[in-house]
């Protein structure tokens, strides 16, 4: 996937999930719908990686641990436009996955480096994309879903933090 230039989700009450929709700087633009029992899944393990960057990491009582992902997540939204609209229907505008978006049932998010992280989006085919990214855009995603999810009735636990017992020895960073 060539870099990102803007990232957009909403929720389809009809279809009753997310539409997280990524345009890339070459024109292309990847679609993914994202259900409920799947972000309830990456939602913990996006948390429990946020929590392992080093700057947060080193915070020993959990109440900095949460002060500093919201500023880390401040300073990430004062570094992105979200005076520029979404662009849409563009005709040169390529769909490498299709128009109608690609139904999410396995993922995995990994550090790659202290920097770098990877999230791999894809269908019951293994259809999909490898999505690299800084802690930034990690910071921005968490924050754009958190906002998202307020506006399903799926009951998702949102918060900074999520209890060790709820990040299961088995599911790790894989999502299936």
């Amino acid at each position: 996937m060539a870099g990102l230039s803007q990232i957009q989700a909403s929720f389809s009450d009809i279809e009753d999930r997310i539409l997280l929709r990524m345009n890339t700087i070459k024109h292309e633009e990847f679609r993914f719908w994202l259900t409920r029992r799947f972000l309830g899944r990456l939602y913990p393990i996006m948390l429990e990686t946020m929590q392992a960057i080093p700057e947060v990491a080193v915070q020993k009582i959990p109440s900095n641990r949460e002060a500093i992902m919201d500023f880390q997540r401040e300073h990430a939204a004062q570094s992105a436009d979200f005076s520029t609209p979404f662009a849409d229907n563009r005709p040169e505008t390529l769909y490498p996955l299709g128009t109608d978006g690609v139904l999410v049932v396995r993922g995995k998010l990994q550090q790659k480096s202290e920097d770098e992280f990877e999230l791999s989006l894809k269908d019951k085919n293994n259809k999909g994309i490898d999505f690299n990214f800084n802690k930034d855009i990690l910071y921005l995603l968490q924050k754009l879903l958190q906002d998202t999810l307020k506006k399903t009735d799926w009951d998702l636990m949102l918060g900074n933090a999520y209890p060790t017992t709820v990040l299961s020895e088995k599911i790790q960073r894989t999502l299936n």
